[in-house]
């Protein structure tokens, strides 16, 4: 083909037997792994009774703790399409000098431990701080409200969203995967 050979590799039955117990041992450790995710779980229903359960959920406060949960997460997934598609969008098919950095901004939040993340979130909006002053001063108030909560979940799952949306993962030829990747071929 194309005046090029060809090699093609025989396999002996000692690159089997190999092969065999590599994927005996990523099976053991990968089991081990979500031996633990289960675990964590299960550890969870042992925690309190499902009276109990059942008991705080239908009290007041854990049913307008649903209610908000779901409110700042209906918004936070609005958020997110409506300022992270068009993010998604430009970073998957258009070239622009400062696009690496503006993917490794976008990037920052999964890497960062959601104790720092809420930390310097903390920090940024304090009324001490120049940006949180300023906030305060035009009367917009982010600490410990819904909006803050709403601010919070944006900064870490826009991430995610922009991940999904780029086809971060790309096909052996260069083209872009995912649904964006499907649009420019269109």
């Amino acid at each position: 083909m194309n005046g090029k050979a060809i090699l093609i590799r025989h396999w002996q039955p000692h690159d089997l037997k190999r092969s065999f117990r590599f994927d005996l041992l990523m099976a053991i450790l990968a089991a081990l792994f979500f031996s633990l995710i289960i675990l964590v779980l299960l550890s969870l229903i042992g925690a309190a009774s499902w009276r109990e359960v059942v008991t705080h959920i239908s009290s007041a406060k854990g049913l307008s703790s649903i209610i908000l949960s779901l409110k700042t997460s209906l918004t936070v997934v609005a958020l997110t399409l409506a300022l992270g598609f068009p993010v998604a969008y430009m970073l998957a098919l258009k070239q622009f000098r400062g696009k690496a950095l503006l993917d490794t901004l976008l990037e920052l939040p999964i890497i960062m431990p959601p104790l720092v993340t809420g930390l310097c979130l903390l920090l940024l909006l304090n009324p001490g701080n120049p940006c949180g002053g300023l906030l305060q001063r035009w009367g917009i108030q982010l600490l410990f409200t819904p909006c803050g909560i709403v601010l919070a979940q944006f900064f870490c799952c826009r991430t995610l969203f922009h991940q999904d949306g780029t086809g971060e993962h790309r096909f052996h030829s260069g083209q872009p995967a995912g649904r964006l990747g499907d649009a420019e071929r269109l």
